[in-house]
């Protein structure tokens, strides 16, 4: 048996999920469907949604959401909170869909994925994908040397990604990545004081990313240690 089933069965009490809204920094969201070009009241698939605190978010904004998640009883507590989910997989639970969004977003999904997996979920959600939409993906950057404890902290995380693999991937499978990022950062330092030690931290770190692309790469390369990539119609 596949390992991440077995540890799927307590990965909720793990992540000290509580199935109630969950804490978090909204405004990284924001960030991010920006990058993404995404318009108001959108219609939005978000594949793996763990503790539905994006799809609380999305919805509040006025979207159209729609989860599909593999652990039951995220999707009893997230249809409580009223949201449209499916349990399983994206192409078990929307194969006889008719839907097509406007963007679909995988936070923390695709490094849980092995290449065969995530090859077969970029082709099933080109089928339905809106013309000229978007997938966001947000997962460990690879190419970071701070991104192991993101990266090794979870035993079910099967692939180890940065952009240009993940572009390799979305090659394969008739799309193209059009944005790498670093992930959108959060600026809650829970006070002001908090807030401007979190600002001059973030500018050690773009001086940092900067010198070392520089000199190791000739260009800038994304070093925070999660990343997030746009994924469109090639």
């Amino acid at each position: 048996m596949d390992h991440r089933v077995t540890l799927y069965q307590t990965y909720a009490d793990f992540k000290s999920w509580t199935g109630e809204k969950a804490p978090g920094d909204d405004a990284t969201y924001a960030i991010e469907l920006r990058r993404a070009g995404l318009k108001p009241h959108a219609k939005i698939l978000e594949i793996g949604f763990g503790d539905g605190h994006f799809l609380d978010w999305a919805s509040r904004e006025g979207h159209c959401v729609t989860g599909v998640e593999v652990i039951e009883d995220l999707v009893k507590s997230a249809r409580m909170r009223g949201h449209n989910v499916f349990c399983g997989t994206a192409q078990s639970a929307l194969s006889s869909t008719e839907d097509r969004f406007d963007l679909i977003v995988a936070f923390d999904v695709f490094e849980h994925l092995t290449v065969n997996e995530l090859l077969e979920l970029m082709r099933f959600t080109k089928t339905i994908l809106a013309p000229q939409a978007r997938i966001l993906a947000r997962f460990p950057n690879g190419a970071s040397p701070f991104s192991g404890p993101y990266q090794n902290g979870d035993t079910t995380h099967m692939l180890t990604l940065n952009g240009e693999a993940v572009r390799q991937i979305a090659h394969a499978a008739g799309m193209q990545v059009t944005g790498i990022h670093n992930a959108a950062r959060s600026k809650n330092g829970g006070n002001a004081h908090g807030g401007l030690k979190k600002r001059a931290g973030y500018l050690v770190r773009h001086l940092i990313e900067m010198s070392l692309g520089a000199i190791y790469f000739g260009q800038r390369i994304p070093l925070d240690p999660n990343l997030t990539v746009i994924i469109g119609e090639a």
